[in-house]
Order: C-alpha cells, then sequence, then structure tokens
C-alpha cells in the first residue's frame, strides 16, 4: 500500500488500529468504557426528530 501512495488508506487504518488498541489498554485495566451507542444516540437523536418533524 506505501509502495502505490494509499497515504489516506494507511491513516484511516493506523487510526482505527489505534482506537482499537486504547479501548483494549482500557478493558485489560478495568476501565469502564461507554457503550458507543450513547454516541450515536446524541449524534442521530436530534437529526432524527427533525426529520420525524418534517415528514409528520
Amino acid at each position: 500500500m506505501y509502495r502505490k501512495k494509499y497515504f489516506k488508506d494507511i491513516v484511516v487504518h493506523a487510526a482505527f488500529l489505534c482506537v482499537g488498541i486504547v479501548l483494549l489498554v482500557l478493558q485489560l485495566l478495568n476501565i469502564q468504557v461507554p457503550s458507543p451507542t450513547l454516541a450515536i444516540q446524541a449524534l442521530f437523536g436530534p437529526a432524527g426528530k427533525l426529520l420525524a418533524n418534517l415528514l409528520s
């Protein structure tokens, strides 16, 4: 991938790998990690309500 100059792919892959490693270390240290669904609800909840109001 490096020779074909897929730098964006390498950066995205490295970012996901780092997030995964951080989550793994937090789990190993018995630190409670919040559910990702809370973040998804916070992001898409207002947009869903807006769409529901527009379509009703």
